[in-house]
């Protein structure tokens, strides 16, 4: 099965803000699981495109989140990060025109890898950041001290769809800016880019796999907005 990556226009600050409330009261509340599991079914009840995301991440319908995960205690970290990635998909904004790297995603890892970048800018521009990172963050802007803290933060560092190969990043409008410039800089470099075997239709697939890069930082850019980031097959 192929992975796909695809990208959302994202604002990670809003996202964070709206789902924290309801992580906090998994540890200052018994019904604190109840809690979210409700309001993570009712967003999904609420939103068609909330409906569409699980559907295509996952193949998750109605009968499935009800059924399979957990209804009373959560059971494992998934049965929280489940519910938590229905709110993410509240929050994922779709365009008119689909963004992301598509199946050529891990050739533009080979483009960059071969253009000198160093790996964390390697994995800004695929993967994003860690969904842990904008949480840490959160806390630390908020001055909150959650309980069980730890353990709180390691529920985000497990986040993905629940999908096969599903993985989930975030960069900020930051983050975008830095990656529009990397990227305009080094595209003249392209057509001396060293790669398998260089043939035609590679040169094509180099060009077409940059371009995206460059669509899906610039859609962001024109809404003043981050991007959510899903590899999924």
């Amino acid at each position: 099965m192929a992975i796909f990556h695809e990208a959302y226009l994202f604002k990670p600050k809003e996202f964070v803000t709206a789902v924290m409330p309801y992580m906090d009261r998994l540890y200052t509340n018994q019904e604190g699981y109840g809690f979210l599991r409700a309001n993570a079914i009712r967003v999904y009840d609420s939103n068609p495109w909330v409906r569409k995301l699980a559907g295509e991440y996952g193949g998750w319908d109605r009968n499935a989140i009800v059924t399979e995960m957990s209804a009373n205690q959560p059971e494992s970290r998934e049965d929280i990060t489940f519910w938590v990635v229905l709110f993410l998909y509240n929050h994922l904004l779709e365009t008119e025109t689909p963004l992301g790297l598509g199946s050529n995603w891990r050739l533009m890892e080979e483009i960059v890898k071969k253009l000198g970048w160093s790996p964390g800018e390697q994995s800004l521009v695929i993967k994003g950041h860690n969904f842990k990172d904008l949480a840490q963050s959160w806390l630390n802007e908020q001055g909150k001290s959650f309980s069980c803290s730890r353990e709180h933060l390691n529920y985000w560092s497990y986040f993905h769809p629940f999908s096969t190969g599903g993985q989930a990043g975030w960069i900020d409008l930051n983050d975008v800016q830095i990656l529009i410039d990397k990227l305009s800089e080094d595209q003249p470099r392209l057509p001396g880019l060293q790669m398998h075997q260089n043939d035609r239709e590679d040169r094509e697939s180099i060009k077409e796999v940059f371009q995206s890069a460059m669509d899906m930082l610039a859609a962001a850019q024109k809404e003043n907005s981050g991007l959510g980031i899903i590899i999924s097959g």
